[in-house]
């Protein structure tokens, strides 16, 4: 399946006009940065809140803070390393 993935993937990246989508990188402004980084950062603390769900309804005896920040931890990771890209994609 992940074979699969990255070609359909790769076949998308081809059409990409990377100059251009740097140009719009650049163009935006600090306060769209900022509401950027808040945005993302509320959805990384709402994700995390699935990790405390899913640890109470198994009764894991993992504190809530704790897997909180891990949740939050792997879904920013996952994300950066580009296997929610990857993912979403297919």
């Amino acid at each position: 399946a992940a074979i699969v993935c990255l070609w359909l993937l790769s076949h998308r990246l081809a059409a990409v006009d990377l100059p251009q989508v740097w140009d719009a990188v650049a163009g935006l402004s600090l306060p769209q940065w900022l509401l950027a980084a808040l945005a993302t950062l509320i959805s990384l603390a709402a994700v995390g809140r699935y990790d405390v769900v899913i640890h109470r309804a198994l009764g894991t005896g993992i504190a809530a803070r704790s897997a909180w920040h891990s949740g939050i931890v792997a879904i920013a990771l996952s994300q950066t390393d580009g296997f929610g890209v990857i993912s979403g994609a297919c």
